[in-house]
């Protein structure tokens, strides 16, 4: 028998957590004569996390998969799966309409998937939010004591160090990092902005602030204006302002007003005129040469957040440069323009609006091209579909598909909270069971045909048609649908300096129409002689 394998881990946890895991469940499909042939893992997510999972939403999709490519999922306990009580039923839900079988390798035991078995697994995923809830208010009602205390909490700021005391931990100050601070209020204050601050330390190969894996080790514009605003460097010691909850099935960040405000001069790097005139936006010099600095909107141009340098490794940014006289949005490496030449020497910079065309075209002409689709839907046809026209078969698919199709918008309105979770979680068992018993009706009285989870060739076409119209009408649309579809990154580079530059990005279809089979992925080069 062929088994997959989930493992989970949240942040709090162990890192040898996840090797428990995985080597239980294969000591067990050992025990058994089972083949291991897949494992999804989900490493520093919280039970509480459900957008952000690419192993659970990588198993959801293969589970629905026609061949599934195996027959048994294998976890420590089912709280690995989730601990939320309205959605862990719901992925049980799932995983039973698709006929998987759940086996708890600690216990041996296989889990329940009828509805009795998912309202005892939504009550494990109750106790198990309340007791989250309850580690978090405690957690923050111990930091809140100690912020009160005048006791650090949480990592030291750049320019200060931890001093273990009889009382517990205090910062105190690193002179040679307290210079560079000072030096950068000063510049500041002057109305240099934080960019170009950053560019000459980088140039000059001043250590940046420590980030562990995080960290490139150099100055980026954004931990300047951070270190700018923190009212740390006057003495101004504010803790608790921001926090996060778990919200829509994801955590988010949220304003808080517990907040513990207090004094220490011995914290003072620069005076408070000094930090006043340098983090003000309003500082009239500022102003005056136009160095404002503005918190930025969403993103407004395609590739922002889904492209990248292939030279450094840095985010794409917006710049502007002139085209036909007029100065329009471009595209740029962030790092480059942010941090300079000696963290990144490509120097391009090319017209938003002509890579993001590019960029749309191969969307619709190759990763949407209509042979594409016609060659899924055709395989689904020959998988799926009876080749004998029976009337009752027909008949009973058209119910089956009323019901799934309300199946499944029942379940979206659980997941995005719209309208009440009780009465529509009565609704959903309700279809959920007039769908078993409609399938079960297909494969006892039309015993030559298959059971069809959803009608698949007009849910592709018509999520393919969709998809192709909102691109070509909407562009600025399209970066929902590329960033579900890209695999990775687009990586912009450019092999000659000041030559044309080139996009390389592949892409999988399957992950828009909730089938990978039917789509290997397509990849994408773009280079234009007349320079992009």
């Amino acid at each position: 028998m062929r088994v997959a394998i989930y493992v989970r881990v949240s942040t709090d946890e162990q890192a040898s957590s996840a090797e428990a895991q995985e080597s239980g469940a294969l000591a067990w499909a050992a025990a058994q004569g089972h083949d291991v042939v897949a494992t999804y893992r989900d490493i520093g997510h919280s039970g509480a996390e459900w957008v952000r999972r690419r192993g659970i939403l990588d198993l959801q999709l293969d589970a629905g998969r026609s061949p599934r490519p195996w027959d048994v999922l294998v976890v420590r306990d089912l709280d690995r799966l989730g601990r939320d009580q309205a959605r862990l039923p719901l992925l049980l839900a799932t995983l039973a309409d698709h006929d998987v079988r759940v086996v708890e390798w600690s216990t041996g035991r296989p889990v329940e998937l009828d509805v009795v078995g998912r309202m005892v697994a939504g009550v494990r995923a109750a106790m198990a939010e309340l007791e989250r809830e309850s580690i978090a208010h405690r957690t923050r009602t111990a930091l809140r004591q100690r912020a009160e205390r005048g006791l650090c909490v949480g990592g030291a700021a750049y320019g200060y160090a931890h001093r273990r005391d009889a009382d517990g931990v205090r910062d105190v100050i690193v002179e040679g990092e307290a210079a560079v601070v000072r030096e950068v209020y000063d510049r500041a204050a002057r109305g240099e902005s934080v960019r170009a601050i950053a560019r000459d330390l980088n140039a000059r190969g001043i250590p940046s602030p420590r980030a562990g894996r995080r960290g490139t080790g150099t100055w980026a514009p954004s931990a300047l204006w951070e270190i700018v605003r923190n009212p740390r460097y006057r003495g101004r010691i504010v803790w608790g302002e921001v926090g996060a909850r778990y919200k829509g099935g994801s955590r988010v960040t949220v304003d808080r007003t517990d907040t513990v405000e207090r004094d220490d001069p011995s914290l003072a790097i620069v005076d408070a005129a000094t930090w006043t005139r340098a983090q003000s936006e309003a500082d009239p010099v500022r102003v005056a040469q136009g160095r404002a600095i503005r918190r930025g909107p969403t993103p407004r141009h395609l590739l922002i957040g889904l492209a990248v340098c292939d030279h450094c490794g840095g985010p794409l940014g917006s710049a502007r440069q002139l085209a036909g006289g007029v100065s329009v949005p471009a595209y740029c490496c962030l790092w480059h323009r942010d941090r300079g030449d000696a963290v990144c020497p490509a120097a391009y910079c090319r017209v938003a609006a002509r890579l993001d065309a590019v960029v749309i075209d191969w969307l619709v002409t190759d990763v949407l091209d209509a042979d594409l689709i016609a060659g899924a839907i055709g395989e689904a046809r020959r998988l799926m579909l009876d080749t004998t026209p029976d009337p009752r078969a027909e008949a009973l698919r058209a119910e089956e598909r009323e019901h799934a199709l309300a199946v499944s918008r029942l379940g979206l309105a659980i997941e995005t909270g719209a309208g009440e979770v009780g009465e529509l979680a009565a609704r959903y068992a309700a279809r959920s069971k007039a769908l078993a018993d409609v399938r079960a009706r297909i494969a006892r009285e039309a015993p030559g045909a298959s059971v069809v989870p959803i009608d698949l060739e007009a849910q592709l076409r018509a999520v393919a048609e969709d998809v192709r119209a909102e691109l070509i009408a909407d562009p600025a649309g399209a970066r929902d649908v590329l960033s579900v579809v890209l695999a990775g990154r687009v990586r912009v580079s450019q092999p000659v300096k000041r030559g044309p530059v080139w996009l390389t990005a592949e892409a999988i279809p399957g992950a828009l129409l909730a089938s990978r089979e039917q789509s290997p992925g397509h990849t994408g080069y773009v280079g234009d002689p007349n320079g992009i």
